[in-house]
């Protein structure tokens, strides 16, 4: 099987280190799953966990140690030129529905614009996504 995770589930798995989030970070480790990532959600997910917000939540080792794991052990694809749509309301999102489609990857996210998309690749929960690896 093979997984997007969308950068609010990076950010749950630092914050939560026993929520689904975290299992699923846990689960990927272990050989569960393929992680799919691209440069644009490497970078997204670095500049999501440098947000001030998050400061004195996460030190800079913590932020750093998670966008190394998912930049050093997932499979790296490129990123794909995407016709802006697929996501009303949130285009900067328009790309995580196209690298789901292209690698025919579950896309793991707690966004609920993304969640409710009729007749798009599997979009999930972190939740059901646990759900299904432990099936």
């Amino acid at each position: 099987m093979r997984a997007i995770l969308d950068t609010n589930v990076y950010v749950s798995a630092a914050l939560t280190p026993g929520g689904p989030p975290a299992q699923i970070i846990r689960a990927w480790q272990q050989g569960q799953f393929e992680l799919i990532t691209s440069g644009e959600l490497l970078s997204e997910i670095g500049e999501t966990l440098a947000r001030k917000k998050f400061a004195h939540q996460l030190t800079a080792a913590d932020r750093q140690s998670m966008i190394n794991l998912a930049g050093r052990r997932a499979r790296l694809v490129p990123d794909l030129a995407v016709d802006h749509g697929d996501v009303p309301g949130d285009a900067d999102d328009d790309y995580l529905v196209a690298l789901a489609r292209e690698w025919h990857a579950a896309l793991v996210t707690g966004d609920h614009h993304l969640l409710s998309l009729p007749g798009m690749p599997a979009i999930i929960t972190p939740r059901r996504f646990l759900d299904l690896l432990e099936a």
